[in-house]
């Protein structure tokens, strides 16, 4: 009896062992089987999130190089929480307040929607200063807007990411993305903990009741606080089951500088190869002279005002007016209204309606060379005490012209004079300006309008860029005597005639003003011109180094040689053809400052010296990590 309930006991114990190792192995399994779907989901998340962000990055690139962005290089803000299971969902909102947090605006990127490995929809984050805040205000994005560790103070915020530790602590990386797009996970019931605010996503009354208006962020998202532009993230726990994947300004940049040197290159390039050539321009091709490098943001650099003799530097930008480019009337030809002037501020530092002013000449002597010359044509004789000076900003060239007449041209009524007014401009030739001449030109006052081009009365029969810079004009007009002053003494010559009884004169005096408006500034240079303002608005200049051939710059004869006085670009198939180029540097590399002082805290390896020849690529530095430099050509050889 004894020996079979000690049977039946070892049994019931082995049925036991049996029983525990079977609940073992179920258990463990299904902790596999758990183990591996959370790995697996957080696998696909990530390859969800990775399209998503591959995605971003291409239409902010491909934004930059469209014709009429204004904000190039600026993400989209998020759908706009109105739109969830609407007909608009997947859009981005037009404009957003930063830093903003939203569903990512897929049917705006031009993908499917996606969805992380729970169903969700993904959210997305971006930060301050790259997404239009509202209607009125455009993003300032250039290659200066990189990570912490750059000395230059970034024109736009970038977003600090936490991690939560395992044992509680918190790691903060500040500036750490542009952007985030987020896995939200299933609902969950979020406890408060640091750098996380209580929230019950499971309930109905909180939770997610999503597609609605009045989608929340917590309800989805975590843990984060946009008033200090914080997210922070940890291992799918108690506190958060967010995957998340960021967007560096170091991984848009590159994409960026690349599509605005190619944009550049296409709307730029060939208004800056027209500004100097063709029509009475002199030479068959000329650029303008480079802005000394130095600090581009502050005086003098940021002013942009070229320099006589700077073959490399900054790209010229200053201007006067606003507006003031290729004004047009009807019918032609006809008169050019008055441009109105720029202001000068602190905002503005380019506004300089003073810089190209017209030089005047002193009783027929040159103050500078080459200096403005009146030469008769036809006509009455001009006298040499006639003289020019030069009043008003924008100036405006006074020229006084003491003329005479013989006894003969008195009787066959020559009461005219025609003259060439050769008239100097200073610093033509270290900025962009646009002539204005007939058919389409501004009034000159004191000449005859009905003599050429009526109602403008004049021709423009040459122009040419000095090798100082300045520019000289040829006007050709006609002053008519009987309608200027009359001079009772000109020097030894005698200024009258008795013919019967009768006293006629036979010196007079005009005065031809002729307003600075003759030249005013290329389209690209006009903050008001929507098509080519975003260059100078973003700041491009101030990461971009400007380089002309000698025999290009104004005064060296308007033509190139390949491979000997044409810039040399190795690695480009175009080599040894270069008149022009812009050279955009990307964000700083190793211990270049910025904002850049010199050649080589902008430009890398060979371009470091900003002479040629340059290098499209480095066969010694890596693309993108030791060498960031992009091209674009601003004029070449056939």
């Amino acid at each position: 009896m004894m020996r079979q309930r000690q049977h039946g006991a070892a049994l019931m114990l082995l049925l036991a062992v049996l029983v525990l190792g079977g609940l073992w192995y179920l258990i463990s399994g299904i902790q596999e089987r758990s183990a591996d779907f959370t790995a697996a989901n957080r696998d696909k998340n990530a390859r969800i999130l990775n399209r998503a962000k591959q995605a971003l990055l291409g239409y902010a690139a491909h934004q930059a190089a469209v014709s009429g962005e204004n904000n190039p290089g600026a993400l989209l803000c998020p759908e706009p929480a109105g739109s969830a299971g609407a007909a608009t969902e997947g859009v981005a909102a037009g404009n957003c307040t930063l830093p903003a947090i939203g569903r990512l605006p897929w049917k705006t990127m031009g993908i499917e929607k996606l969805v992380d490995a729970t169903g969700e929809p993904l959210w997305y984050v971006v930060a301050n200063g790259w997404a239009k805040p509202n209607a009125a205000t455009n993003t300032i994005i250039n290659s200066n807007c990189t990570d912490a560790a750059s000395a230059m103070t970034c024109y736009t915020g970038q977003l600090n990411l936490q991690t939560i530790n395992a044992d509680g602590s918190i790691s903060t990386q500040a500036n750490a993305a542009i952007a985030l797009i987020v896995a939200p996970g299933q609902a969950m019931n979020v406890p408060a903990a640091a750098g996380c605010t209580a929230r019950n996503q499971l309930d109905p009354a909180a939770g997610r009741l999503a597609p609605a208006p009045g989608i929340n962020p917590l309800n989805y998202v975590e843990c984060y606080n946009t008033a200090t532009s914080t997210f922070t993230f940890t291992a799918p726990g108690s506190r958060s089951n967010d995957q998340v994947v960021s967007v560096t300004a170091a991984e848009a940049l590159p994409l960026i500088e690349a599509a605005v040197a190619d944009r550049f290159q296409k709307e730029f390039a060939p208004a800056m190869r027209a500004a100097y050539s063709g029509g009475v321009w002199s030479a068959p091709s000329a650029l303008p002279f480079a802005v000394a490098l130095g600090d581009p943001t502050t005086n003098p650099a940021n002013r942009l005002q070229g320099a006589a003799g700077n073959l490399g530097g900054l790209l010229p930008g200053a201007y006067a007016y606003v507006g003031g480019g290729a004004t047009t009337c009807s019918p032609a030809p006809c008169v050019l209204p008055a441009p109105a002037p720029c202001t000068v501020s602190a905002s503005d530092p380019r506004c300089d309606p003073a810089f190209v002013a017209w030089r005047a000449t002193a009783n027929g002597g040159c103050i500078a060379a080459p200096c403005t010359t009146i030469t008769r044509t036809g006509g009455a004789s001009i006298d040499a005490s006639s003289n020019c000076s030069v009043s008003g900003t924008p100036s405006t060239l006074n020229c006084t012209l003491n003329t005479y007449i013989s006894v003969l041209q008195l009787l066959t009524g020559v009461d005219w004079v025609t003259f060439d007014l050769d008239a100097v401009a200073a610093n033509v030739g270290v900025t962009w300006k646009y002539l204005n001449a007939p058919p389409m030109a501004p009034a000159i006052a004191g000449i005859d309008t009905t003599y050429n081009n009526a109602p403008i009365g004049y021709s423009l029969s040459a122009a040419a860029l000095n090798g100082d810079g300045s520019a000289t004009l040829r006007v050709n007009a006609r002053a008519a005597t009987a309608s200027g002053g009359v001079l009772g003494v000109l020097g030894a010559i005698t200024c009258s005639v008795n013919i019967l009884g009768v006293t006629f004169p036979l010196c007079f005096q005009n005065t031809i003003s002729v307003p600075m408006a003759l030249l005013t500034d290329q389209p690209m240079l006009d903050p008001a011109n929507t098509t080519f303002n975003w260059f100078y608005r973003n700041r491009w200049p101030e990461v971009a180094y400007y380089s002309v051939a000698s025999t290009i710059a104004p005064g060296g004869g308007g033509a190139c040689t390949t491979g000997t006085t044409c810039l040399q670009v190795n690695y480009s198939p175009e080599a040894g053809k270069h008149r022009a180029l812009l050279i955009i540097g990307g964000p700083k590399v190793g211990t270049q400052a910025r904002p850049a002082i010199s050649v080589a805290d902008l430009l890398e390896g060979a371009n470091a010296d900003g002479a040629s020849p340059f290098e499209a690529r480095s066969a010694t530095l890596a693309v993108n990590r030791a060498f960031n430099d992009h091209f674009a050509v601003i004029d070449r050889n056939p």
